[in-house]
């Protein structure tokens, strides 16, 4: 009883330490990167996202380049979480680390994120589980000041370099303090089937990032603080009858000062070969094909490959929004890949 005492205040106290940031940040523009396979980028999306009841060893890697003819931007990102060892019956402890790398115009406007991120996750009841997250890291700003041409350079004939600009000089690397924090429920029921298992999983979650605030000033005299970025997110793993088929709905939702935006799809999944149950998921060989949509925004289409612990995600974001203009229609190219064990 004593040990068990003893869980449920630890229990508690994870869930208060991610729940109360949450509050608090509400208090409070630039916009961050976002991910269209916004559901493999776990500790960019929901760090409450990294663990799971299954106890499962996972690595991503992301890339992402969008808009180039507009100037555009590139996104990389590699992340890993694991279950600590001592993790318990009923309640699972993980541990993750990620790097986000983002280069912006032609300048480019560089933000490099370095996060480290605990999670909690409770079996509630029977099917029933809470996970809990805070992450906390170092995110870097960097700018190439020589990139930038500025009106007063222009001599009435041509740009010329040598004049000055007369503008303040800002510095050209910032290190920022950036925490986040998460909430995810989860349902899973599993069933069998004559082919084997039946799963239907749903989750939900919600998740705060910035939210201390960092100042992203350029000039050190001036205070420019970064907004919340507030992320919603409701995603499902559903087994057809048939079981060899099945459906992944999902949609996110985001607000980061002035800018929304609402993502709601859905991948369709077949399973060419199965394999016995090993290590907390299914080993087998699968493809899968989803179209979601960013409203106003973009139509995203999907295609993925399993093999195995090893999935593969190519997507592409054809664009509808009114930056299409620019860029002649075209819109991004994004890639992934995890591993399980």
């Amino acid at each position: 009883m004593k040990i068990l005492s003893k869980i449920l205040q630890f229990k508690n106290l994870l869930c208060y330490l991610s729940f109360i940031p949450l509050l608090w940040g509400w208090r409070g523009a630039a916009q961050d990167i976002q991910f269209s396979q916004f559901q493999r980028a776990p500790h960019f999306t929901n760090p409450a996202m990294i663990i799971t009841m299954e106890k499962e060893m996972t690595g991503y890697l992301n890339y992402k380049s969008q808009w180039k003819p507009a100037g555009g931007f590139s996104t990389m990102s590699a992340s890993f979480a694991s279950p600590i060892p001592f993790s318990l019956k009923y309640q699972v402890f993980g541990v993750g680390v990620s790097v986000i790398n983002d280069a912006a115009g032609d300048i480019p406007l560089r933000n490099t994120r370095l996060l480290a991120v605990i999670a909690d996750v409770v079996k509630l009841a029977p099917r029933h589980f809470c996970t809990a997250a805070i992450q906390g890291g170092v995110l870097q700003r960097h700018y190439k000041f020589e990139n930038i041409t500025w009106v007063n350079q222009y001599n009435g004939t041509e740009y010329d370099p040598s004049i000055p600009s007369g503008e303040n000089q800002f510095g050209k690397t910032h290190y920022l303090p950036d925490f986040s924090a998460g909430l995810i429920y989860e349902f899973i029921s599993r069933g069998t089937s004559m082919s084997g298992e039946r799963l239907i999983r749903l989750n939900g979650g919600i998740a705060c990032h910035h939210i201390n605030r960092p100042n992203q000033s350029v000039f050190v005299s001036q205070s420019d603080p970064l907004a919340l970025r507030w992320v919603a997110t409701a995603n499902g793993w559903i087994d057809l009858p048939a079981n060899d088929y099945s459906i992944l709905p999902v949609a996110l939702f985001t607000l980061q000062g002035p800018s929304k935006q609402v993502h709601a799809g859905a991948i369709f999944r077949y399973a060419f070969e199965r394999k016995k149950k090993f290590s907390g998921f299914t080993r087998e060989k699968a493809f899968a094909f989803g179209i979601n949509y960013k409203y106003r925004e973009a139509l995203v289409t999907q295609f993925y490959y399993d093999y195995e612990q090893y999935s593969f995600g190519l997507s592409y974001d054809i664009t509808m929004s009114e930056i299409g203009r620019a860029t002649g229609l075209r819109g991004g190219m994004e890639f992934s890949f995890r591993y399980r064990k």
